[in-house]
């Protein structure tokens, strides 16, 4: 009785499963026949959710999925893909550490970029005045010396007359006329010192303010690169898992659209059966090592051998 009443069971479970998971069974009925015969018709894909912090519209999402598959399909000759409202791949947008850490470098080269122009302009602006105080500073000194000449020939004059015991009225008014006129350029020269230390201590108050900004900026360099670093640079921007009756291409970080397309690209290859290969510039190479949206030969031959076609 007992092994009669298991079997009533299962019998009725299963009907139900049959009723319930109808859709499941289609979708895992199309795996199989995508996997038996790979290319031949195409995957079907929807939009699943898209996180708002992503910062991304659905219609943006649906255009970078076109621009990607249109890689491989134009490659290829043949449709590979087809967006439906409920397909047997599903794209969502899952938000996590990874895109926390890549807005928070976006947010970082803001105030990186700004500082480093605050910083050219502080520069250029330091650059000027020091060549302003640096001339300067050569008139000072030519100036300064032309100035200890005329002193010293004034006192080699004085000094003549004194041992002569006094010298005439004519030569008494010269000299005094040229001590006076001595004692003005000696305060124009005190006063045109005055002002090229001025200068001086505006160019080393420019040269500090360029120091520490430089330091902020190395700072803030430092440490971008350590969470930059702490991001990894393995293709986990998005991932592609299936199981039977559902496959899903997750994806955890977006920073430019031009970089979701190949990522997009990469994961759409491997929903149609695409493995990694050994050019770092392949699409399908296991790391994202840039953005330029162009198969290589080893993607081209990775996706013939997938499609089984010569």
């Amino acid at each position: 009785m007992r092994r009669f009443l298991a079997g009533l069971a299962i019998v009725a479970v299963l009907g139900v499963g049959v009723f319930v998971y109808r859709e499941e069974s289609v979708r895992i009925a199309l795996q199989a026949y995508h996997r038996a015969l790979p290319c031949r018709t195409p995957i079907s894909y929807s939009i699943g959710e898209v996180d708002a912090r992503f910062d991304i519209s659905k219609t943006a999402v649906i255009d970078a999925l076109a621009a990607a598959e249109a890689l491989w399909e134009n490659e290829l000759g043949s449709e590979l893909f087809v967006l439906r409202e409920s397909g047997v791949v599903e794209v969502s947008f899952v938000y996590d550490r990874r895109q926390e850490v890549t807005d928070t470098l976006g947010e970082m080269e803001g105030v990186i970029s700004e500082e480093a122009g605050d910083y050219d302009r502080l520069s250029a602006q330091y650059d000027a005045k020091r060549g302003e105080y640096l001339a300067a500073r050569k008139a000072y000194e030519s100036a300064e010396r032309s100035f200890d000449r005329e002193v010293q020939e004034y006192e080699r004059e004085v000094s003549y007359w004194n041992e002569r015991g006094g010298a005439p009225r004519n030569e008494r008014e010269r000299l005094e006329a040229t001590r006076s006129a001595l004692e003005r350029e000696q305060e124009i020269l005190a006063q045109t010192g005055a002002n090229l230390n001025a200068k001086a201590d505006a160019v080393n108050a420019l040269a500090d303010a360029l120091n520490n900004l430089a330091e902020s900026l190395n700072d803030k360099s430092t440490v971008y690169n350590k969470v930059g670093a702490s991001a990894g640079e393995e293709f986990e921007e998005a991932v592609y898992e299936s199981v039977p009756g559902q496959a899903d291409i997750f994806v955890y970080e977006f920073d430019s659209i031009a970089r979701l397309r190949r990522v997009l690209a990469h994961e759409l290859g491997h929903a149609i059966g695409l493995e990694h290969v050994s050019d770092p510039e392949a699409i399908m190479y296991r790391l994202n090592e840039g953005e330029a949206s162009l198969l290589t030969e080893e993607d081209r031959a990775e996706l013939r051998r997938a499609c089984r076609v010569s």
